[in-house]
């Protein structure tokens, strides 16, 4: 009798596979990958269009986006970050008007808003930028396991979320769960040209 794979076990998996590729990228494959990934989000029409902007703050592993926040600030876009509240499991979206000036490291090491920066309600963001350990083609998301970005997504409508990752974070398929939110579209750098 053939079992179904457990959905949480194949997505422990993917996160073991997706992080040995990660390492293995160099500092330069990074470097160049989040440069292209920049230059796509920014000729977006929905980035174009989006007054209102949630990006994030790159962890280890995630596109270096800091060039989009710049270029928003830069275009008078409300550029907003998320902060985490680890006891409530929870993430909101708070005003960042200089980068990096407005920024500090919480408890857990997280780049975030300052204490003081004004929440904005999700339903006013025109378009968040998702970081993911993996995305499918269809925009299913691996996320790192806590279920933030699920809860914050669930918010905002899905025309209005795009994700972002490295060629490697490109995998065939993700288990899609009924507390998995997916994105409209995923960024990821092109084919390398040989």
């Amino acid at each position: 009798m053939n079992r179904k794979p457990d959905p949480e076990a194949v997505k422990a998996a993917l996160r073991t596979k997706v992080r040995a590729a990660l390492a293995a990228m160099t500092p330069q494959q990074k470097a160049a990958e989040s440069t292209d990934i920049c230059a796509k989000i920014i000729k977006l029409d929905l980035y174009e269009r989006a007054r209102v902007v949630l990006l994030f703050a790159p962890l280890d592993g995630e596109p270096r986006i800091e060039p989009v926040a710049k270029h928003a600030l830069a275009r008078g876009k409300t550029l907003l970050l998320p902060r985490v509240n680890w006891n409530e499991r929870s993430m909101v979206g708070a005003l960042v008007q200089d980068w990096p000036g407005d920024l500090v490291k919480d408890h857990r090491g997280l780049t975030v808003p300052r204490d003081d920066a004004l929440v904005y309600d999700a339903s006013s963001i025109h378009l968040v930028v998702v970081p993911g350990v993996a995305f499918s083609p269809t925009g299913v998301r691996l996320g790192r396991g806590g279920g933030f970005y699920d809860r914050y997504l669930a918010q905002i409508p899905i025309h209005h979320r795009i994700g972002v990752c490295y060629r490697c974070q490109r995998v065939d398929e993700v288990p899609l769960l009924p507390h998995d939110e997916v994105v409209s579209e995923v960024v990821f750098a092109p084919e390398a040209r040989s």
